[in-house]
Order: structure tokens, then sequence, then C-alpha cells
């Protein structure tokens, strides 16, 4: 399936380790730092030259089940004096580099290993790797790796298995297109699915080339996030199977958003923080009352929806000190199974020493907090 990623494979030689991933990282890596002109060969004289036997490497096009390409970029220092490659690094994330030093002669060459994992590749391959040296003309040299890459069987949407955020009662049905590109006949069927939460079947649209794979989340459901299997044959020599992994994810039935707060330290002015109380049960839920053993802290109840949201608005004063360990805001409610809903704050910056300050418990036992943070859906 094209949503599934392969691990990026690792090649190791002479020092130097190239791996070609799939994405972009948004960080651009850095460039090996400007050698000092000790180091760089003197103005008049023998000098070194940096060239690549075929600073081109095209893959043409391939299939993205075959085997990962590998390939040598061959370096050879043509000039006078020693050529020492510094570092290579990418023009974007695609291609990462760690690299010690590498000195060459006048007259030797040098073999830069990539292995290139078609699994992970976009249609487009267009890579640049740069090879920096002390070479006084061409400190910079340029390698390219281009070509095209074309999966045997295409799903989409791409995020069809995402169900996304779900009530607890709710039966829930997504489609997906799946295209054979190949020239064999694709014979698409369900092997094996996950028949308690998810079921799937196939209708056909262009037999042999194209059909509709129509998924079903049924309840119950259990808290959280529920992640299915469903495996697909598809009698295609290139990728006779493809498994696709619904998901859904069910919010816990009493959540507080968010369950963590972090507070400048020390709070130069009075701030204003607030956290929501969602209930995503069938019954109401009332919050009854908020204590903190934080200094100077204050707090207000506001219902927005009677027995399902309500906003605790948190007032810092200034100056507030966060003990070492953190401090909480502990949300009463009249709930049996959850009468407590907790709040931890956190001090970023200095802070002071100390135990954790906490606030009285409130009535009944603790019960247990939100299932994680994070905002609750609608």
């Amino acid at each position: 399936m094209s949503g599934n990623r392969t691990p990026t494979r690792l090649l190791i030689s002479h020092g130097l380790l190239v791996v070609l991933a799939a994405g972009c990282d948004s960080r651009s890596p850095k460039p090996p730092a400007t050698p000092s002109p000790a180091s760089q060969p003197a103005a008049t004289g023998p000098r070194p030259r940096i060239e690549a036997e075929d600073p081109i490497f095209d893959i043409g096009r391939r299939w993205s089940t075959e085997p990962p390409i590998r390939h040598d970029f061959v370096l050879k220092n043509s000039g006078e004096a020693t050529l020492e490659i510094k570092g290579v690094v990418s023009s974007c994330g695609c291609t990462t580099v760690g690299a010690k030093q590498v000195k060459l002669e006048p007259g030797e060459t040098w073999k830069l290993p990539v292995e290139l994992d078609l699994k992970t590749q976009k249609p487009l391959v267009a890579h640049r790797i740069t090879v920096y040296s002390n070479d006084p003309q061409q400190g910079k040299l340029e390698l390219k790796i281009r070509g095209f890459i074309r999966a045997p069987v295409v799903i989409s949407p791409r995020n069809a298995h995402f169900f996304g955020q779900i009530d607890k009662d709710a039966t829930r049905t997504h489609e997906a297109v799946i295209k054979n590109q190949t020239d064999e006949a694709m014979d698409l069927k369900v092997a094996r699915s996950d028949g308690e939460t998810f079921t799937a079947k196939i209708e056909a649209v262009t037999p042999g080339k194209e059909y509709k794979l129509i998924m079903t989340a049924r309840p119950p459901y259990k808290s959280g996030v529920t992640v299915g299997k469903i495996e697909l044959s598809t009698g295609l020599t290139r990728e006779p199977t493809l498994e696709i992994r619904p998901q859904v994810y069910v919010p816990p039935r009493l959540m507080v958003v968010p369950s963590r707060l972090t507070v400048a330290q020390p709070l130069p002015v009075g701030a204003r923080e607030v956290v929501s109380v969602r209930n995503n049960g069938d019954t109401d839920v009332k919050v009854t009352g908020v204590t903190t053993g934080l200094e100077g802290v204050t707090t207000e109840i506001r219902s927005l929806r009677e027995g399902k949201i309500h906003n605790i608005d948190i007032r810092l004063p200034n100056g507030l000190k966060i003990p070492a360990g953190g401090g909480e805001l502990i949300i009463r409610t009249d709930d049996k199974e959850m009468p407590e809903l907790k709040v931890q704050i956190y001090g970023q910056g200095p802070v002071t020493t100390g135990p954790a300050a906490t606030g009285p418990a409130g009535p009944g036992p603790a019960g247990p907090g939100p299932a994680g943070p994070g905002p609750a859906g609608p």
C-alpha cells in the first residue's frame, strides 16, 4: 500500500554514510564549517582538483517494488596537491550523510556509495548531493540522482483508511479506489479483515484494472485509537498483496484539555489560562469545584454547554513561582466514576526548590484522569 513506509536503508563504507529516503526535511542540512586558511591550498603552486566521472546518476523508470538500487559516484583528484573531502550533504533532507574527512593524493580516486530504497521514493526522483572539498576552484561539487518511480497499485485517497474521530455508537463507511498500473490483469479480493471492528468488501469498476474498496467501522469501540488490519490479494506478480491499517478514534468519556500547563518562570506579569472539561458520554456531568495549592492562583468555572462542556478560567498572579516538582489543578465533578480530573502545572525556566504543591483532594476516591492530552473534537 502506498501509505506504508519501509525502514530507511543504510549503507556504510569508507567512513561515509549516504541514506536516500522519501521526503524532504524542512530543516536544510548544514554544510561543513568553512576551512581555515591554513587548510586551504596555497594561492600559487600545486593545487587539488575534484572531478566526478559521472556527476548524474539516472535510474530511469523503475517500479517501487524493485530491490534497492546501489550506485557509486567515482570522485578523482586530478590536481597536483592533496584533495581533502570535508563532507557530503544534501540540498534537502532527502539525503542524509555522515562523514569524516577523506584525503586523496593526486591521481587517486574514491567511491562515494549510495543506496536508493525505491519503496520510499516519490514518483519524481530528483536528489542533489553536494561534496565539499578544499578545491580552490570548485569547493562544492554537485552530484545528482534522477528518475521516475511507479507503483504497481495506487490507492486513492491515500488517507481513506483513517476514519478520524467518531462517536462511540456510530457506524462509518469509507471508500477508496484501487488502480492497477501494470499490464497484468488484477483480481482484487479481500484475503482477511478485522471483522470485529472493521469490515471490507470489493466492487469492480473496471475488472482487472480498477476496483472500489468499501471499509466500514462498527461499534463497539474502545476508548482511544483502534487500529485494524485488512489484507487484499491482487494476483499481480509485482505486488501480490496489499495491507491496509484502518483506524478510528473514540474520545474518552470525560477529558480535560489541555491536561498540562507550562508557565514561564519567574512569571513577569499576570497571565490567564483556560482548560476545558469535555463530556463525551450520554449522561450529563457537572463541574462542582476547582482547587490548587499554588499561592495566588484563582479559578472560575463557566458552563458553555450545561452538562457537556465546562471551561475553567485560571488567573496566574505576577511573580508566581512553580515548585520544582510542579503543581496540580484538581477539578471536581459529580461523576461517580471520575470525581476528579487533574491538570499538571509546570514551570519553564528557573524553578524554586521544595516539594510539589498539592491541593486538597475532593470528596470521594480519585478517579482515572483523561486519556491523554489533545483537544476534543466536535
